[in-house]
This record gives C-alpha cells, sequence and structure tokens, in this order.
C-alpha cells in the first residue's frame, strides 16, 4: 500500500517539486513560458565532455602483467566508459521505493553521472563484509546500503532504462582489497587464496576473519589484477540486469521494474519514483 507522504507527492504539479528544473516540466508541457535555449544540467567542466556520465579513464596497464591485467578489466572498463544520454533527466533526483525491497533515490548530475542508491548509503570497511544481512550476503535483487553506478542509461520517448550491475554496489570495497597472485600461476591474481569456515571462526591463509568478509569474497564478488581489485560485473557469466522506467506525465512520476539474471530465474520488482523535495 503506498504511504500518505507518497500519494500526497503524487498530487503535487511536478514543476513545483525542489529538485526538478524548470525546464524538464517545460519538456512535459507541465509549465509555460518556457526559454527554447535554456538547457537542463549543462556539464560544468568537469569529466569527459565526449563521454556523459564515464567514470574517469584513470588505470593504465603497466609491469609484466599489462597484458593479462587489460584483458581482465576489459569489459569493467568498457562498463565505465558506456555514456549516459539523459536529456532532461541531467540534473534531477527521484525518490521511491522498489515493491518488496528497500526505499530508493537516483540521482542524475549535470555531467550525465547517474547512480541509484539502496537504502541509506552504507560506508565500506576493508576487512569486514559489505552488504550483508543477518541472513545473507548475496540477497537477490538490490543490496539495501549499495550504490550502483549506471553507465549505458538512455532517456527516450519518457522511457529510461539502463543495464545494472549487481556487483557494482560493491566495487568500492572490492578496490580496497588486496590482489593475490595465485602460485605457479602467474599474472593471475585473486582477493583470496585459501580459506576456511569452521563453525562460527573462519580464516583466511591461516589468519581469523570476519566470516562475512570471507563469505563476500567466496560469491565471486571481485576480480583482481596486477594493480588492484574491482566489481566483477561478469561474475558466473550472469547478464547484467535492467532498470526500466517509464514516466508518467498525468502522475508525475516514473513506473516500471528492475530485474537481475541469475542461474535458473530472474529475479523482478516494480519499482515507482517521484521527484524528490
Amino acid at each position: 500500500m503506498m504511504s500518505a507522504t507518497k500519494t500526497t507527492r503524487q498530487r503535487r504539479n511536478l514543476s513545483s517539486w525542489l529538485g526538478l528544473s524548470s525546464a524538464l516540466a517545460c519538456a512535459f508541457g507541465l509549465t509555460t513560458g518556457c526559454l527554447q535555449e535554456e538547457v537542463v544540467g549543462q556539464a560544468d567542466g568537469g569529466g569527459d565532455a565526449n563521454c556523459a556520465g564515464c567514470a574517469p579513464d584513470d588505470w593504465e596497464p603497466s609491469g609484466h602483467c599489462a597484458e593479462e591485467d587489460a584483458d581482465l578489466r576489459a569489459a569493467y572498463d568498457a562498463w565505465r566508459r558506456s555514456p549516459n544520454d539523459l536529456g532532461e533527466l541531467r540534473g534531477t533526483r527521484w525518490e521511491g521505493y522498489v515493491e518488496g525491497g528497500p526505499d530508493i533515490e537516483l540521482v542524475f548530475e549535470g555531467d550525465g553521472t547517474a547512480t541509484l542508491h539502496a537504502g541509506v548509503p552504507q560506508a565500506p570497511v576493508a576487512e569486514l563484509g559489505y552488504l550483508c544481512t543477518e541472513d545473507s550476503c548475496g540477497p537477490p535483487g538490490l543490496l539495501e546500503g549499495g550504490s550502483y553506478a549506471l553507465h549505458g542509461a538512455t532517456y527516450e520517448n519518457s522511457r529510461f532504462r539502463s543495464p545494472i550491475h549487481y556487483n557494482s554496489a560493491r566495487d568500492e570495497w572490492c578496490a580496497m582489497q588486496t590482489p593475490l597472485e595465485v602460485v605457479h600461476d602467474e599474472c593471475h591474481f585473486y582477493p583470496l587464496v585459501s580459506e576456511t569456515h569452521s563453525g562460527d571462526v573462519c580464516t583466511h591463509e591461516d589468519v581469523v576473519v570476519d566470516c562475512d568478509w570471507l563469505t563476500v569474497l567466496s560469491n565471486e564478488t571481485c576480480r583482481c589484477v596486477s594493480t588492484g581489485c574491482f566489481g566483477d560485473i561478469e561474475a558466473l557469466n550472469i547478464s547484467p540486469g535492467t532498470l526500466d522506467l517509464t514516466f508518467d506525465a498525468s502522475d508525475q512520476r516514473f513506473d516500471g521494474a528492475i530485474a537481475f539474471p541469475s542461474w535458473d530465474t530472474t529475479y523482478t520488482a516494480n519499482v515507482r519514483l517521484f521527484p524528490a523535495n
């Protein structure tokens, strides 16, 4: 059931919301006196003007493992360098919920960067498990407390679509891990080498560690090269999920769904978003 707060939001005029630019209201025909030359969220000079919403191109292969590192990072770097085409959504912020899941916030920066926050963002700690519940470190759907960078997103004809990678929520945490080279397997690196679970005690290389930390890394969450680790967006060869939303001009909201494919099934949940106050 929709809360009273959300029902009230639904009835407000779109152009009156803080965080929603007048140009976006113009685009949907919800206000008058629009200036044709107004541009929403025009890039302010930061980032790559030719690659809206792209992550910084801040990694270069080096050393004797350069070729192997580049191959292992290829899909990850291609995803980070996939531009967003957000049109009038630039510079806006949306709040809502996933049915049966956490409250969410979808933020579109003026430079084309897009991020989906699930619940209250949690700060990662390198030596502790990240985005785990009491029951699981790999629940289906969005990981509550995680922030998902969106690359390759488009907005056209009132429809927003973007791939979304399950492990991207742990990308920052993965970057805190240490790449360990596999013995007798040059230029192959993993965050784990040898681990054991025995009741409530977990060890890695004979050192007692946080069991949630061990569980998250055991789930093929991170991929490593010689220079560091990152979120494994190709884990188990699972395709990326999708965020698919349609703007309803009469109710001034986005409705749609989020889907994450798994081995033999697909997690799907309905999504509703309103312009944020």
